[in-house]
Parts: C-alpha cells; structure tokens; sequence
C-alpha cells in the first residue's frame, strides 16, 4: 500500500493540509493513550500489589514497546513528508526503504538506550524484557507500516 494518497502533488504539499489516516495511526493514538494511563495510574498501582508478576513484568516493559512504535511511526512520518516536499536525500526513497530507514533508526535508539550506551530518554535500568519489549514494538510497528502505510491525505 502506498503511503499517500495519489491525489497529492509534492508542489502542493503544506503541513496544514495533510491528514493522517489508518490503521498505523489509530494503534499510535491507542499506544500513546496507554502509554500515559500506564505511567500515571496503573504503573505506580501494580508495584504496590503483591504478586501479580505477570501484569508487573509488562506493566514495566510496556513503554519500551511504545517507544519503538511510536519512534519508528514518526520517523517514517518525517521521511514521507521528506519526500513529499521533494527533499534530494529522500525524494527517491519507496516507502519499503523509508520504513526500513525508520525501524533501524528506532532500534539503534531504544536498544542502545536500554544498552545503556546512552541516558538520553531519562535514567534506565537495564532488563532484558525491556529490549525483548522494544524488539516486539519494531517489529509490530515495520509490519504495520508495510501493511498499511502511514497513509497521508490532503485535506
């Protein structure tokens, strides 16, 4: 599936008309509504109960997988708009490339990160389960992409 709508002329192209529609876009909104229940509400309740191992273990690898997918979603997002505007470095880019370039650039991010290589998302314990998170939320998103694409539509 192409990314953009074919009614779209790179000439014409202004970031106040173009739309975001799809299947990627409704799971980034879903992700980001989770992501922020979890770290306010559910995160601080779970730690505080006994047990539960499961629902603790997710509940703590959870933003690792939304960070990947959301990552890998905006990246994609900046390279497509990239190519719309007819930018020399991506202009020639097919959306299979663009979300290849995304989910590397993702994942060199959230696994150094997690690596401990480097502190720029805030301070990080390591765990393996978080880098397992992370790889599912590449993986998920890269697959959504070139299922769905990030479908941009002049409004």
């Amino acid at each position: 599936m192409r990314s953009v709508d074919q009614n779209i002329e790179s000439k014409s192209i202004s970031l106040n008309n173009l739309k975001v529609r799809g299947a990627t876009w409704n799971v980034y909104l879903l992700n980001f509504g989770l992501y922020f229940g979890l770290k306010l509400w559910f995160r601080p309740w779970v730690k505080e109960q006994e047990g539960l191992e499961l629902i603790k273990l997710i509940a703590n690898s959870f933003p690792n997988y939304v960070e990947a997918y959301m990552g890998t979603f905006t990246i994609a997002g900046l390279l497509i708009i990239g190519r719309l505007k007819g930018y020399s470095w991506v202009k020639n880019l097919s959306d299979i490339k663009i979300y290849t370039i995304s989910a590397t650039l993702a994942a060199i991010y959230v696994i150094s990160q997690e690596m401990k290589f480097h502190n720029l998302g805030g301070a990080n314990i390591y765990d393996p389960n978080d880098v397992i998170a992370s790889i599912i939320g590449l993986a998920f998103i890269f697959v959504m992409l070139n299922i769905y694409g990030i479908k941009l539509i002049k409004d």
